[in-house]
């Protein structure tokens, strides 16, 4: 029995060596597949970082690739948002050696200067040892960037630092020292502008490039000193320009190219100012930098940035700022419509590459600012200050519907801001009499743009911006129609007192028009008026109805006006309290705002009264009725009113209108025989009396069976 047990006890530590030998085994294999399938991942992630990683100069021209994967991303869709994003702190660190060698160049020139205060150099030493200077930082990054002991940040802010203090000796050594021939300084001037030329090519710098065009449009200033020809000096701005375009196209500097255009183009103006009888000359090179511009710009679009809606707003004020500086400096030339024309020959020609490319935004932009040079040529016929007025008010229109379009939230505001000037201006000089002339159309188009853009900012839009965004928050689609509202009223008074009432201070027939207005808000929907519109015109009809109460009660010239405007204000305030009454359409649609109905129906019934009693005295001052019955029509107004408030309030169980209709009551009883007895005769006095007391005994009848 002993022997049998000690055979199995044997046989199962058999089985359960066998057992931990392949448990051991097993963990050995899926140790190696773990550490295999890391290397495999460790590889598939290092070839996709160098994939997606931007490509070198040099490794651009390589044709060799050690992986090829399909379905590789487009350029377009890779882009800058797969490149790492700079931390503040590394934008910091980058900035930095440039703003300490504006610093180092800032303290060079105050040194010289210092040291030519004190009479220690002469002007020739301090001319050479600023060169000295300029050498040395050219060749100082050059060393380090051989000896790779330095960053490219800061070799690039010692280029750009020698190429800066180079081009302001040369012109201190000409214009403030005299000390260098001007021709030796141009040729000095030249080769610097050379140099910075080709290091912003070789550095791809796009902050290098910008220096480098800032700085280099001193020297048409020393052209200018030297007294040559306006046509020389747009000749070398242009060509600095298109100079500079090669380094924007070879490595897409959009920034650098819209500020570089920026310079170049206020340098023309300033230029232009200053020279004298070169005006085609100049109107000549703006139309060269334009030209230069379109194509640049073309070649650094990218449809699919996220920045291309900015771009294509900078496109479009550009060239309507280029139009508007063509325009300035035209004004004396023979041949002014010929520059605009061929302006607008080269806005079609981008326009219709632009359609052949199916680029519909930037057709939107070239299109537009092409009909802009056509509405300029135009203006240059000789045309009238009302004519300029009403094609200015065009472009500003244009330039929001633009701005809309490509949803160019700073195309927006510019315009907007450029638009309500010219709106402005267009109330102030314009008028509607007569009535078929260009003012009065200047007038009346206004009022059309606002509708369009209204409409257009009515649109359902998705993916709102930033500034689309805000702008929802801070409600701007429901101020506009208040804006809208505010001209049109605006207009109304103009053609009021042009045509209508020009011999009184009161608008009456703008006051019906308001009322009218109030009255169609009420029904319409909101989404078609916006949120603020009928309170808007709810306060313009209660200024209006204060007006009106405060108006009647002497002799207007205008009087049939405003007997009018009561009438309608009394038949409006009417209806409206039936509506309540029978809780029609405006309970329905206002029921949130008209909680406390009993205090409207209240201030409605004191309106009317007032209303009533200026009529009367209105028609009694004018010969229609005389002192007896505006005296009995104020009082039966006063008991009409008191008995339909009460009437109304039993039905609805209205406490508070019950209790104004008890108040009506006894004042026109207090009024009947404190007042009426002494001012009307026997017999009238006793007919009101009749009418009185039996129309007095049926209300009470009808309260008390209530």
């Amino acid at each position: 029995m002993d022997r049998e047990l000690e055979q199995r006890v044997e046989r199962l530590e058999e089985e359960v060596r066998g057992l931990r030998e392949e448990l051991s085994q097993l963990k050995n294999e899926a140790y190696l597949t773990a550490v295999e399938s890391s290397e495999i991942k460790s590889q598939i992630s290092e070839q996709t970082k160098a994939i997606y990683k931007k490509p070198t100069p040099s490794q651009r021209k390589s044709k060799a690739s050690p992986i090829t994967i399909s379905n590789e991303p487009s350029p377009e869709n890779i882009e800058t948002a797969q490149e790492p994003q700079r931390s503040l702190e590394e934008t910091i660190t980058w900035a930095l050696p440039k703003v300490f060698m504006v610093i180092l160049v800032l303290g060079v020139l105050w040194g010289l200067k210092l040291i030519s205060d004190y009479g220690y150099l002469s002007d020739s030493v301090k001319i050479a040892l600023a060169y000295l200077l300029s050498i040395g930082l050219i060749a100082l990054p050059y060393v380090l960037e051989k000896k790779k002991k330095s960053s490219q940040a800061v070799i690039i802010s010692l280029y750009g630092g020698a190429f800066i203090i180079g081009i302001l000796t040369t012109a201190a050594g000409t214009i403030l020292y005299d000390v260098l021939h001007l021709n030796l300084a141009l040729f000095l001037a030249l080769l610097y502008i050379a140099y910075g030329i080709f290091i912003s090519y070789a550095k791809a710098n796009e902050v290098l490039t910008i220096f480098v065009v800032f700085t280099s449009l001193l020297l048409p200033y020393l052209l200018e000193y030297m007294d040559f020809s306006g046509l020389l000096i747009i000749q070398f701005v242009v060509l600095l320009f298109a100079a500079v375009q090669f380094v924007v196209v070879k490595h897409c500097q959009q920034v650098a190219l819209h500020v570089t255009t920026g310079f170049t183009h206020l340098s023309a103006l300033a230029l232009w100012w200053l020279s004298e009888g070169a005006d085609m000359y100049f109107a000549i090179g703006i139309v060269l930098l334009i030209s230069v511009y379109l194509y640049s710009w073309w070649k650094v679009y990218n449809p699919n940035s996220k920045w291309s809606q900015t771009h294509e707003g900078l496109l479009f004020s550009y060239n309507v700022f280029a139009l508007f500086s063509l325009l300035l400096i035209s004004l004396n030339m023979a041949f002014d419509t010929v520059v605009f024309l061929l302006s607008l020959a080269i806005y079609s020609g981008v326009a219709y590459i632009a359609y052949k490319e199916q680029r519909t935004r930037v057709l939107d932009v070239t299109g537009t600012v092409a009909f802009l040079a056509f509405i300029f040529a135009l203006v240059t016929l000789d045309l009238s200050n009302e004519v300029q007025i009403l094609l200015f008010g065009f472009v500003s229109f244009a330039g929001i519907m633009l701005g809309l379009r490509l949803r160019a939230s700073i195309m927006k505001v510019s315009y907007s801001l450029q638009f309500f000037f010219i709106t402005v201006i267009t109330i102030v000089v314009c008028e509607v009499y007569p009535f078929f002339t260009i003012e009065h159309l200047s007038l009346a188009m206004i009022f059309v743009y606002l509708v369009i853009i209204y409409m257009y900012v009515k649109r359902p839009k998705q993916n709102l911006n930033r500034f689309e965004s805000w702008m929802k928050k801070m409600h701007v689609q429901d101020i506009l129609p208040i804006l809208i509202l505010v001209y049109f009223l605006i207009y109304c008074i103009a053609l009021e007192f042009d045509y209508i009432s020009n011999v009184t201070n009161y608008p009456y027939l703008t006051y019906i028009v308001i009322l009218l207005l109030l009255l169609v808000s009420l029904f319409t929907p909101e989404k078609w008026i916006g949120k603020f519109l009928p309170g808007a015109l709810l306060v313009g009809s209660i200024g209006s109805l204060i007006s009106l109460l405060l108006t009647g009660y002497y002799e207007d010239a205008n009087w049939q006006l405003n007997f009018l405007a009561k009438v309608v204000y009394s038949v409006v305030i009417i209806a409206l309290l039936a509506d309540l009454y029978r809780k029609g359409f405006l309970n329905k649609k206002w029921a949130a705002f008209l909680q406390k109905i009993e205090l409207f129906i209240n201030t409605g019934f004191v309106l009317i009264i007032l209303l009533m009693m200026s009529i009367l005295s209105v028609m009694r001052l004018n010969g229609w009725i005389d002192y007896s019955v505006g005296v009995i029509g104020n009082t039966i107004t006063i008991f009409s009113a008191a008995s339909v408030a009460l009437l109304a309030g039993a039905k609805r169980s209205w406490q508070d209108v019950k209790i104004l209709g008890f108040t009506l009551l006894g004042i026109g009883i207090f009024k009947l025989i404190f007042f009426d007895l002494s001012a009307l005769d026997l017999l009238i006095r006793s007919a009101l009396f009749i009418v009185v007391g039996g129309v007095g005994l049926l209300l009470s009848n009808r309260l008390l069976r209530k």
